[in-house]
């Protein structure tokens, strides 16, 4: 292994060789944790040019390319601890409070720095604007009293009649597009389907027992309750929160985020995020809901402690190998069959690894929310292909984050 030492610590090291001033970091002088994360990773580092400054333990050779990479760098990053303070200033002027302020600023700080220097006589100015183009017109305190005006059941009608679902219709469409990239269309039975488990018990372990996996499907769930019940307007205490189970203030929030372009007022906002949540999986568009039916049955196969091979449609096989082949996986499958203990740190990992199915339906039912917010349709399968990859690869990425934690914690 040679001389390595943890990420952190050479981090740490390499900042205060630098001799960088920045007041907004820590009191010590080193860079706060989402100051590395927000800026110094992805704006100067740039992991994806530089792998080598990236992983968790470095050399002699990295922790001088690192120091000599932040020096060139530091006057931007002087200019920009100057900037952050007077964002977060423009931030309480304006009343906001959503949004992590170092996660959303950090990055502007940067921006304004690499634009204007160091802070002048028209910053308050510059940071007023940056402030709204961040945030919008609206923010989530101008939400809250449309959504104290919403009546007691909001959702009169959320168990309606309609057609029953044509299983085995539905299961054939969904297995052809994820194994051979049949045309996605719009399927009148997925809506049917996702109408039924609002009023009948066991529709979710039906559809996925249609698909004959290979053993049970361990605590694949949509929601607390069965058949799912309406979302209420705010998160209820002590609940256990699944996929469909997201309040209408969680989905109005996700809205804002990604609509403040286009949007006119809070008002406007509450009342087609609550038309939205009215709709079938959530989800305006037929196709996203299609997506999101086939996220369901592609989750229920993904176990990637069972390095499984030639199961299940394509597109299942080839998310399932790539997952198994992760070191980080084949590492924790080999120390689980011997019966070794797993690092306190890593437990959150492997209870992922075996529920896969919770933390992906979350990443890609917001995937998908954002999307419909937007109004944006899926353009060919490729992109569902895409999309449906690219959240299991989301996951990876977390995992990694989480296990990088660990080693540097432990060394």
């Amino acid at each position: 292994m040679g001389d390595v030492r943890p990420r952190r610590a050479v981090l740490a090291e390499s900042w205060a060789a630098a001799d960088i001033a920045a007041p907004s970091f820590t009191r010590d002088g080193l860079p706060v944790a989402r100051a590395v994360k927000c800026l110094v990773d992805p704006l100067i580092i740039r992991p994806r040019l530089r792998p080598e400054l990236a992983a968790p333990l470095l050399g002699p050779e990295q922790a001088a390319a690192l120091t000599d990479l932040l020096s060139r760098h530091r006057g931007l990053l002087e200019q920009a601890s100057a900037w952050f303070p007077l964002l977060r200033a423009a931030r309480r002027r304006a009343k906001i409070t959503d949004g992590n302020a170092q996660e959303l600023y950090f990055p502007r700080a940067f921006e304004l720095a690499g634009l204007h220097g160091a802070p002048g006589a028209d910053a308050a100015a510059l940071c007023a604007e940056v402030i709204a183009e961040v945030h919008g017109e609206v923010s989530v305190h101008d939400l809250r009293a449309h959504l104290d005006a919403l009546p007691a059941d909001p959702f009169p009608d959320w168990v309606e009649a309609g057609p029953e679902p044509d299983m085995p219709t539905l299961t054939a469409e969904l297995w052809e597009l994820l194994d051979s990239g049949e045309e996605l269309s719009e399927s009148p039975d997925v809506a049917a389907w996702a109408q039924a488990i609002r009023r009948t018990p066991g529709q979710v372990t039906a559809f996925l027992d249609a698909f004959a996996w290979e053993g049970p499907v361990a605590g694949l769930r949509l929601s607390a309750a069965d058949p799912v019940p309406a979302p209420p307007v705010r998160a209820r205490g002590g609940n256990a929160v699944f996929v469909l189970d997201r309040p209408l203030d969680a989905r109005v929030r996700g809205a804002l985020r990604r609509s403040r372009e286009h949007l006119d007022s809070a008002a406007e906002l509450v009342a087609m995020e609550h038309e939205r949540a009215r709709a079938p999986l959530g989800l305006h568009d037929p196709l996203w809901r299609s997506t999101f039916a086939a996220g369901i049955v592609l989750s229920a196969g993904l176990e990637p402690l069972r390095a499984r091979r030639d199961f299940g449609p394509t597109l299942l096989r080839q998310i399932q190998a790539r997952l198994a082949k992760e070191a980080y996986v084949m590492h924790l499958r080999r120390q689980l069959s011997a019966g070794r203990a797993i690092d306190p740190r890593q437990e959150k990992v492997v209870d992922q690894l075996h529920a896969f199915w919770d933390p992906y339906l979350h990443r890609l039912w917001a995937r998908l929310h954002g999307l419909d917010v937007l109004g944006r349709s899926p353009a060919d399968t490729d992109e569902v292909w895409d999309i449906l990859s690219g959240v299991a690869r989301s996951v990876m990425y977390d995992h990694r984050q989480l296990i990088r934690d660990a080693l540097e914690a432990a060394a």
